[in-house]
């Protein structure tokens, strides 16, 4: 979020599950309530604070998905959702790792659809 305060998702924080903020050098965690606990991703916020996205765990189908979740009006909204080979699991899972660029219209991701590891710029 800053130079001294990480947004991240903890599965078992002290509010249950969902994501956080952390102040640096500090133990004090606040959840952040209005974003939805269940998507367990890897969250990245605009240099402006109105978006941040994260990307999912692989569901029943086999496909993960980028969100995109807007502060002000607290929706979600799901950006791009791509197969995850089933022979990249456990240890060698791809996810997403979304990470903004800088004017806060693209992501760069991770990603294994098309069977080999490589990198997307998505249009935020």
């Amino acid at each position: 979020k800053s130079n001294n305060e990480l947004i991240l998702y903890l599965g078992n924080g002290p509010e249950g599950r969902g994501y956080y903020t952390i102040l640096d050098k500090s133990s004090k965690l606040e959840k952040i309530n209005s974003l939805p606990s269940n998507l367990d991703g890897h969250p990245s916020i605009s240099t402006d604070g109105k978006i941040i996205i994260t990307d999912t765990v692989v569901d029943k189908y086999s496909e993960r998905s980028l969100i995109k979740y807007n502060t002000t009006s607290k929706s979600t909204e799901s950006i791009v959702k791509f197969y995850s080979p089933t022979n990249f699991t456990k240890d060698l899972r791809c996810d997403f790792h979304p990470r903004l660029s800088l004017n806060n219209k693209f992501a760069v991701i991770d990603t294994a659809h098309e069977g080999k590891r490589s990198m997307a710029l998505i249009k935020i």
